[in-house]
């Protein structure tokens, strides 16, 4: 399998990434793909620093507001989503740029994380529930 080749633009929230992140999208002819937690969530767009409409014209923006809010989004799912949207570039000639501020996405991504079972949701609930609620 042909190895990935993508950039990535990293940094805490509100730091100026979106506007830079554009700039040299525009630069390189490229386009981004998004590694926020709760940017790649459908309506998360308060609070999130997502890209509004206008950047988003600007240069093509992937995995934003992907999921609907009833979905799990985790590290993993991300990463899945996240290869196949850069292999797809790379396949077009680009190289995108990856810009985000969860760390543990973009760790999942350049450092694939190891198949797991799937979690249990019912055995999660209880696990909380017995943690937080009085015996």
């Amino acid at each position: 399998m042909a190895p990935l080749h993508f950039l990535i633009l990293a940094g805490p929230t509100a730091s100026g990434k979106s506007e830079l992140a554009i700039q040299i999208a525009e630069h390189l002819k490229t386009e981004i793909i998004g590694a926020d937690a709760y940017q790649i969530y459908h309506g998360f767009d308060i609070l999130s620093g997502k890209p509004d409409s206008v950047q988003r014209q600007r240069v093509p923006h992937h995995l934003i507001g992907v999921l609907p809010s009833s979905e799990l989004g985790d590290a993993a799912r991300y990463a899945r989503l996240a290869i196949a949207t850069i292999r797809e570039l790379n396949r077009s000639g680009q190289v995108p740029l990856v810009v985000g501020g969860t760390g543990f996405y973009l760790r999942a991504l350049t450092h694939p994380l190891p198949d797991l079972p799937a979690r249990n949701a019912v055995c999660a609930a209880n696990l909380l529930l017995r943690r937080f609620l009085p015996s």
